[in-house]
């Protein structure tokens, strides 16, 4: 229940899917057809929004905020308790990237 609001602190810009789905499921083959990535991502995530009010619904496919961009804010409904930690680069930053979220 409930959206947890999140800043992306990621240094990649990209499509919202590839990096979500590279996230989540560092072990699977980035290379994943589509329909499969928005599968698992609703396995762990119900909704995102972004701050614009476009959102990202893996249950229907529909990404309607395209790319994830850095300093972003983003809401997220997740269906369990996860732990995101979002990709880095060689960038300096004070912090490993790593954020909880939880399924209320």
């Amino acid at each position: 229940e409930g959206l947890n609001m999140i800043g992306y602190t990621g240094f990649k810009k990209g499509d919202m899917v590839d990096i979500l789905f590279e996230t989540l499921f560092p072990d699977l083959n980035p290379n994943t057809a589509t329909s499969t990535k928005h599968s698992k991502i609703n396995e762990k995530v119900e909704i995102i929004k972004a701050n614009n009010a476009a959102v990202y619904w893996p249950e229907y496919s529909f990404n309607g905020i395209g790319d994830i961009l850095p300093g972003q804010g983003y809401q997220f409904k997740v269906r369990e308790d996860l732990t995101i930690k979002w990709p880095t680069t060689t960038y300096p930053t004070a912090s490993n990237g790593e954020f909880s979220y939880f399924d209320d």
